[in-house]
């Protein structure tokens, strides 16, 4: 390829140049490989201090590797949560926000390669990548389920193996709607496990982390199902 494979690739983009994933708008400049626009660029969370537990924003003065109260009083049966995006950026909330309720699924492939490049420190020693499930009813009137499609793309990109072992058998409203239950007992005894998992690392799949509620009960389900070490892997912690 080399000079042939680069010439092709510069009439391509002439003719087609790069357009922002979200928007549409052009990118010329920003790269290629992952285009946004500037006002929808990506970028990583700030350097504000976060709970090494669930990655909640700790209050001014707590340490870098400080716990916040809610899980010292209460330790969640996840190790961690991994997020790079900062939900609160307004460029990553469009983003999340139109792939998770907008329809807009083909958002997946950059926004999981956004998820996979905020873990490039080393390799995993997770094997499994179980995505927190959606109850069939909210999958078919959204028409995909986000989670599993985030974790069929880090597959792909050889982050360890899809395993959808985790079924949600009561429907719940979304947490923190109106009229719903306390978040930890609106999730409570809504996921199954369908498998054992005899000591199985597992990286658990979700788009947002919001209370970590969800994320505790489907983690606890798969410890009792026999997984070993539980970490989430989110787009953002909001």
């Amino acid at each position: 390829m080399g000079a042939g494979w680069t010439a092709l690739m510069e009439v391509v983009g002439f003719i087609w140049p790069p357009r922002c994933w979200l928007c549409g708008a052009g990118t010329e400049g920003l790269g290629r490989r992952d285009p946004w626009c500037a006002e929808h660029r990506l970028t990583g969370r700030s350097g504000d201090a976060t709970c090494v537990r669930c990655a909640a924003e700790l209050p001014p003065g707590m340490g870098p590797r400080s716990m916040c109260a809610g899980c010292r009083r209460r330790a969640p049966a996840f190790a961690r949560v991994a997020a790079p995006l900062a939900y609160r950026d307004p460029a990553a909330r469009a983003a999340i926000l139109a792939f998770k309720h907008g329809g807009r699924r083909d958002l997946c492939a950059p926004l999981a390669r956004a998820l996979g490049a905020g873990l490039s420190e080393g390799p995993s020693p997770f094997n499994l990548l179980v995505p927190v499930p959606s109850h069939p009813s909210r999958i078919l009137a959204r028409g995909y389920d986000p989670p599993a499609l985030l974790a069929a793309e880090l597959e792909l990109a050889g982050m360890g193996q899809r395993a959808s072992v985790l079924r949600r058998v009561r429907a719940t409203p979304p947490q923190g709607s109106p009229g719903a239950p306390a978040r930890r007992g609106n999730v409570r005894g809504a996921f199954r496990s369908v498998a054992r998992l005899g000591g199985e690392a597992v990286w658990l799949v979700d788009d947002v982390v919001a209370s970590g509620a969800t994320a505790d009960a489907c983690a606890r389900t798969l410890r009792e199902a026999g997984a070993g070490r539980v970490e989430v892997l989110a787009l953002a912690r909001a």
